[in-house]
C-alpha cells in the first residue's frame, strides 16, 4: 500500500493530517519559495517525529494549545562519518 511519504505509519496514510499541519504556518505566501521550503520542512519533521513516535503528541499540542501536553523533542539526525 502506498502512502504519502512511503513511511510505515498511520499518519502518512492520512493526507488530511499533513494539510492540517500546514495550516499552522504563519505569514507564508502560497507558491513562494518559503511555501515550498515549509512543506519540505514539515515533511522532514513528520519523518523525524514518526521515528520517535511523537507525531501524535505534536498534533495534540498544536490542536489544543495546552501547555500541559507532552513535550515534543526533535531528534537530531545521525551523521555517519
Amino acid at each position: 500500500m502506498s502512502n504519502l511519504f512511503n513511511l510505515p505509519f498511520s499518519f502518512s496514510t492520512n493526507p488530511q493530517t499533513f494539510k492540517n499541519l500546514l495550516q499552522y504556518r504563519i505569514n507564508i505566501q502560497l507558491n513562494s519559495n518559503e511555501d515550498k521550503w515549509s512543506e519540505k520542512a514539515i515533511k522532514g519533521l513528520i519523518k523525524r517525529l514518526t521515528k520517535a513516535s511523537m507525531i501524535d503528541d505534536l498534533q495534540t499540542a498544536l490542536a489544543t494549545r495546552n501547555p500541559q501536553t507532552r513535550c515534543v523533542t526533535i531528534p537530531r539526525l545521525k551523521i555517519n562519518s
